[in-house]
């Protein structure tokens, strides 16, 4: 015999689950999430921001460890053609006599870091045309010994991308204990269009150090959209992002 509270345990139970309008708002949220993941790995952009961004913050993770192990600490650039870029962060055993890179033998290689996603250093050091412009770049954006200007990108030895060197050594950043820098400079990154590397996809970023004496780290991305200033000497094009 069914007694009345056995009746309502049993509409307690028939109402239980979800209704027609929660499972559609559910639907529509994880609709909205997929599509920001699928823009997001899709869009040429984000692909190049994501990898200044980390590039960003290893510089600063180098300045870092520098000021509080009390050593130098150097950041070498391998800008490849036909091939995958990358960097080294080392512990420099020998800044004054050694090499000024990451290669003598009592180095200590704190990290070896390869750009990912089919990102590149601007680099066209093989004779390869830049993209025209507006489409890329043939300045990076100005820091203190290159002002108001920048450095060229279209000429060596600067047209692989990147602008840091010691007396010595092309591509080399090194921190030293009192915060500061060997040289200002920049890095810049781009994605290009199958194997036209004159072809940009996305807006190109710049890593840029300001000062060697600050030694601080910012990014700059180029924006193609914009239109320089006629009569400037410094692309208007290059923004803080």
């Amino acid at each position: 015999m069914i007694t009345e509270q056995h009746r309502d345990r049993l509409r307690v139970k028939c109402t239980e689950g979800f209704t027609l309008i929660e499972v559609m708002v559910v639907m529509v949220i994880v609709a909205i999430i997929a599509t920001g993941v699928v823009f997001m790995f899709a869009n040429p952009t984000a692909k190049i921001k994501t990898q200044a961004f980390e590039l960003l913050g290893e510089i600063n993770y180098a300045r870092a460890v520098s000021v509080t192990e009390n050593q130098t600490v150097t950041v070498e650039f391998f800008p490849v053609i036909g091939a995958a870029d990358s960097y080294w962060i080392c512990i420099d055993a020998d800044p004054a006599g050694g090499n000024g890179d990451c290669s003598d033998t009592n180095d200590e290689i704190l990290k070896d870091i390869t750009l990912r996603n089919d990102v590149q250093f601007y680099d066209f050091s093989d004779g390869t045309t830049p993209p025209t412009l507006p489409d890329g770049p043939d300045l990076t954006p100005p820091y203190a010994s290159a002002p108001p200007t920048g450095a060229d990108l279209t000429s060596s030895p600067n047209n692989d991308g990147i602008t840091f060197a010691t007396l010595t050594t092309d591509n080399v950043l090194m921190m030293y204990p009192d915060g500061t820098c060997n040289t200002d400079g920049a890095a810049v990154i781009y994605l290009y269009s199958g194997s036209d590397r004159s072809s940009v996809r996305g807006s190109p970023y710049a890593v840029v150090i300001d000062n060697a004496s600050s030694c601080q780290a910012k990014l700059s991305r180029w924006r193609s959209e914009l239109t320089d200033l006629v009569g400037t000497s410094y692309d208007e094009r290059w923004s803080r992002k």
